[in-house]
């Protein structure tokens, strides 16, 4: 064998390396469930319609309102409300018109942004602008309320991270400011949200330009090593001959297990109804090494849990 065939056994060899390392971190990104943010949006410019009459509010003859939509197809229940925020790029030449509701699948809502610097159930509020591409974006950790003293009339309020804030009129009554913390904690995510704007005064216009809810990673469970032993138990690892397993809780249950190298070696449902079930694998014919365990409960995939066999 020449030089020049080593050479070129040697290119396809490294080549062959370089693919496998790719097909690796692929198959680890991949098998790492909901490791990153999920994001869902609304991005259809809406107009807000116009309130009517010589007042504002409570004493406006109409208030103009439109309702948004974002289905999230995730099922699980938020058990950290500061792992979830909401984003919204709203214009409006008059911000004390505005009402910003936000609705959960459930039906419950609250408001985010509530006639700000209104001081009667008739109050205009103030006259500050929300301007485009100035993202308002309300977490349940955060404590800054949007300041409508600052900007002044001819300015918009900026793009920032903001606790929900409200003028000192209670009107509308029936749409309560928003605790995050509370409102969220318990929520299941599945669903359509809503998001609804009303105008409460006339003249003065604006629209939506979009929204988003984003569910950070641990959103649903305060750490991901909690949701393993909870969901499942790993009994004896390093393990032989065989691979012993506990499902800890109900719900319908995928698991499979890959070699190393991308290879599935096993998988198989199981019921919701199989609750503390012992599952017993017979692992006789895998090769000593490294395992992934990619658990799917109730269509979500959760992280990969790292097995080995002697």
């Amino acid at each position: 064998m020449n030089y020049r065939t080593n050479a070129v056994m040697s290119f396809i060899i490294n080549l062959n390396i370089v693919s496998m390392k790719t097909k690796l971190l692929f198959f680890f990104l991949m098998s790492c469930g909901l490791a990153s943010a999920q994001t869902y949006s609304f991005n259809t410019v809406t107009p807000i319609p116009d309130g009517v009459g010589t007042s504002c509010a409570s004493g406006a003859t109409s208030i103009g309102n439109v309702v948004t939509t974002i289905n999230v197809p995730l099922t699980p229940a938020i058990t950290d409300p500061t792992k979830v925020t909401i984003n919204l790029d709203l214009v409006h030449t008059w911000l004390g018109d505005v009402v910003a509701k936000l609705g959960t699948p459930s039906g419950a809502s609250c408001a985010l942004i509530k006639r700000m610097g209104a001081t009667s159930d008739t109050s205009c509020g103030d006259s500050s602008d929300f301007a485009s591409g100035n993202i308002l974006s309300f977490n349940a950790a955060n404590t800054t309320t949007i300041n409508v003293t600052t900007p002044g009339s001819t300015q918009s309020i900026p793009a920032g991270s903001y606790a929900p804030t409200a003028g000192t009129s209670t009107f509308p009554t029936d749409i309560p400011l928003c605790n995050l913390s509370t409102f969220l904690n318990g929520v299941v995510v599945n669903g359509n949200w809503t998001m609804t704007l009303y105008d409460n005064g006339e003249e003065d216009t604006g629209s939506l330009n979009s929204w988003q809810i984003i569910f950070s990673t641990g959103f649903d469970l305060d750490t991901q090593d909690f949701l393993f032993t909870k969901r499942i138990s790993v009994l004896g690892n390093p393990f032989t001959e065989n691979l012993n397993l506990k499902l800890n809780e109900p719900g319908d249950t995928v698991l499979r297990i890959y070699s190393i190298d991308g290879r599935e070696v096993f998988t198989k449902s199981y019921a919701a109804n199989n609750v503390s079930q012992n599952i017993n694998i017979d692992s006789s014919s895998w090769q000593q090494g490294i395992y992934l365990l990619v658990p799917e409960v109730e269509g979500r995939k959760l992280n990969a849990i790292k097995l080995a066999k002697k």
